[in-house]
């Protein structure tokens, strides 16, 4: 039996992990020709939820500390982010200083170093120099509620985390849908980094409600 069960478990990581890789090439192909139209957004759904599905699987029944555990993923990422971050500053700084001026782009190094830069609901801020690291903000954040949302699976039923998860997807859509009144609507629906902890908060009580 335990070889069965093993298997069954290693061939469920792979969906995952084949999932991420398609979820990461519409990423790729919609940033790289620009003609995914809405596919590009999806992947990067698709992506959040899977992080929090996988982050549930492996740590749920981990002790971790908050401080501790974001260290450790920011520790992962922030060597290269700061190297993409010094080749993309030479490369725009005239356009950046001429559309933005010098203080602008000071307070664009600033979160973006910082990778603070999402929480901005400015696409001047949120996008700038290297802009795809906006992402990263998101990172740090879902590293830091990853230890509250184990103990909160931990300790709720099943029946808890299923109504979680529908209203959670509920609220996603009215947010999407509210927010396309307010100028603002691209960052309170698709960066801030609250609204996409939904995803990754529906992700990570999918492997508890099994």
């Amino acid at each position: 039996m335990q070889p069965e069960a093993v298997t069954e478990t290693d061939n469920r990581s792979l969906s995952v992990q084949i999932l991420r890789a398609i979820a990461f090439l519409l990423i790729f192909l919609s940033h790289a020709f620009g003609r995914l139209g809405w596919w590009g957004a999806f992947g990067v759904s698709l992506f959040i939820v899977l992080s929090g599905y996988l982050e549930a699987k492996h740590h749920l029944n981990d002790e971790l500390d908050a401080k501790t555990f974001a260290k450790k993923k920011v520790k992962k990422v922030y060597p290269l982010h700061i190297v993409m971050l010094v080749l993309a500053i030479p490369l725009s700084l005239a356009i950046l200083t001429a559309n933005h001026g010098v203080i602008k782009l000071l307070a664009q190094i600033f979160f973006n170093v910082t990778m603070t830069q999402s929480w901005i609901p400015m696409s001047s801020i949120y996008y700038s120099l290297n802009a795809v690291s906006w992402y990263l903000t998101l990172v740090v954040f879902f590293a830091l509620i990853t230890p509250i949302l184990m103990v909160w699976l931990r300790e709720s039923t099943s029946g808890a985390i299923t109504i979680a998860i529908i209203s959670l997807v509920i609220l996603d859509f009215l947010i999407g849908f509210l927010s396309m009144r307010f100028p603002a609507s691209h960052w309170i629906a698709y960066v801030c980094p609250v609204t996409r902890a939904f995803d990754y908060i529906i992700g990570g009580d999918c492997p508890k409600t099994r």
